[in-house]
């Protein structure tokens, strides 16, 4: 299940509910877990290519 707020935080040594890992269904949390891991692995790789299309092209024109 997904937190109150819809979103997840990093484990915080704070009780703040909407930081915490829903500890009530692990399967819930690997899942979004899993989906957050995956999203910033496509962001990070869509930046990285992105970065290497303008340093290629910037080298090509000069």
């Amino acid at each position: 299940m997904i937190n109150k707020l819809g979103t997840l935080g990093v484990q915080a040594s704070r009780s703040t509910p909407w930081l915490r890992w829903r500890r009530a269904d692990a399967e819930g949390s690997n899942l979004t877990k899993l989906a957050y891991v995956m999203f910033a692995v496509v962001i990070a790789a869509l930046f990285i290519i992105a970065i290497g299309a303008l340093m290629i092209f910037g080298i090509n024109k000069a």
